[in-house]
């Protein structure tokens, strides 16, 4: 008998609109990240002009006082603060979106990644070290494994054959290899091997929702990134 694969089709509505909004938050909120640096470089630019002009006029003997009054900063720190905090507010609602659908993965998820890597199989429970600060490290043990915990999350959405330990287990294997160097999703985004565990599950939802629009048709992208089954 061929194994069952999980059935995505039939998640819970509520859910779909949950992984909508964070698929137009991840999208959005890189669009906001990238005009921002582009904005700050350029007020960040004109600032180090007039530190640029205020060494050169100290190196004159010119006095600082004199110096600081002709090459004030206060009106460019001034943009610079205002900028960042337009788009710390553009964001702010987004960053709420994320963690709303970050809820459905397990925050040990990484972990486990991490341990079925070095154990060689997904099913494997126990201790991990990790680094933890430049020099330090942190064992943390687990008492489920990568399949457990993505066994859990595919139940928490109402997939199909959640309870299948077959099809869950082919379809961890397909989420650990998706996320276990560079790849790309939702259109040509590009993802590198993440460094964290907030980074794992957000990479991992971004895999999850690339094999449902790519893979399988089941959801589709609109042009505003928002996700709609098809």
């Amino acid at each position: 008998m061929a194994t069952k694969n999980v059935n995505l089709k039939c998640i819970n509505p509520e859910v779909i609109e949950v992984f909508s909004k964070f698929n137009v938050a991840f999208m959005t909120l890189r669009s906001l990240r990238e005009k921002f640096k582009s904005d700050l470089a350029v007020l960040q630019a004109e600032k180090d002009k007039i530190l640029e002009n205020r060494e050169n006029d100290l190196n004159n003997g010119i006095p600082l006082d004199t110096v600081l009054v002709k090459w004030s900063t206060v009106d460019i720190d001034r943009k610079i603060t205002a900028l960042t905090n337009k788009y710390e507010d553009a964001c702010e609602p987004h960053k709420e979106a994320k963690k709303a659908a970050m809820k459905f993965l397990d925050v040990n998820l990484y972990y486990g990644y991490l341990l079925a890597q070095n154990k060689g199989s997904l099913a494997s429970k126990g201790s991990v070290t990790v680094k933890k600060g430049k020099n330090g490290t942190q064992t943390i043990e687990l008492d489920k494994s990568y399949v457990d915990m993505i066994k859990s999350f595919l139940a928490d959405i109402g997939a199909g054959h959640a309870n299948d330990d077959k099809a869950v287990s082919k379809f961890a294997n397909v989420l650990a290899v998706r996320t276990s160097g560079m790849i790309k999703a939702n259109k040509g985004v590009d993802y590198v091997k993440t460094k964290s565990a907030t980074q794992y599950n957000e990479l991992l939802l971004c895999n999850v929702l690339q094999y449902m629009v790519v893979d399988k048709g089941i959801l589709v992208q609109a042009e505003d990134f928002s996700l709609a089954l098809a």
